[in-house]
C-alpha cells in the first residue's frame, strides 16, 4: 500500500491531522467533512492564505477495481463568497473520469449551502418577515450575498418539505402520548 503524500483532513475529532503545505499550497479535506468542522477549517485555510481541495473517500474504478489517479483540479465558489477546489480523478485504461463532490452541502446547480439557503425558509416558520430583510439577516450572519428572489424560489422548493417534516414529528408526538396514556389506564 502505498503512503499518501497529500497532506489530508482526516474527520476526526479527537486528532487533527492536516498541514496547510503540499504541492499545491492546499487543504485537503475529505468530502464526507462535517459542516461545522469545515466551518473551522476554513477558518484556518483563510488565516494561512490557502485554499481548502476537496477529495474523493473511495479512489477505486467502478469497472475494473484499480485506484485512479489524480487529474487536476477544478475551482468552485462556496457560497458564492470563498473559492474552494474539487480534486478531479481519472483511469486511463476504462476512461473513467470522476470528481470530488459538493452534494452533502449543496444541490447539483445551486451556488449556496443548503445552510444558508434554508435559513430564509427556517425564518419564515417563526414568523412573517419581508424577503428583504431576510435577506438582509443572512447576508449579515453568514457574510454572503444572497439576494431576496433566491431566497423566495428556495422557500417554494423547501417550504413543503419542511411542512412535512414538521407534521411528521408532531404526529409520532402524539403517537408517544397517546400509548403512553394507553399503558398508564391498561397498568391500573
Amino acid at each position: 500500500m502505498t503512503p499518501n503524500i497529500y497532506p489530508t483532513y482526516d474527520n476526526s475529532m479527537f486528532e487533527l491531522s492536516y498541514k496547510f503545505y503540499g504541492k499545491d499550497d492546499c487543504l485537503y479535506v475529505k468530502e464526507t467533512v462535517e459542516l461545522k468542522e469545515l466551518e473551522y477549517l476554513f477558518y484556518c485555510a483563510e488565516h494561512e492564505h490557502k485554499t481548502v481541495c476537496f477529495i474523493r473517500t473511495n479512489t477505486i474504478c467502478p469497472k475494473c477495481g484499480k485506484k485512479l489517479h489524480f487529474n487536476g483540479k477544478s475551482e468552485r465558489n462556496w457560497d458564492k463568497k470563498r473559492p474552494v477546489k474539487l480534486q478531479n480523478y481519472i483511469h486511463k485504461n476504462c476512461n473513467v473520469h470522476k470528481k470530488a463532490s459538493l452534494a452533502k452541502f449543496r444541490d447539483k446547480h445551486c451556488c449556496y449551502t443548503h445552510q444558508v439557503r434554508d435559513g430564509g425558509t427556517n425564518s419564515a416558520l417563526i414568523s412573517y418577515r419581508s424577503y428583504e430583510s431576510k435577506s438582509e439577516e443572512l447576508n449579515h450572519y453568514y457574510k454572503t450575498n444572497i439576494s431576496p428572489s433566491t431566497i423566495y424560489y428556495s422557500e417554494i422548493t423547501s417550504f413543503w418539505k419542511y411542512y412535512d417534516d414538521l407534521v411528521k414529528i408532531q404526529q409520532d408526538e402524539i403517537k408517544k402520548k397517546r400509548n403512553k396514556t394507553l399503558r398508564t389506564l391498561f397498568i391500573r
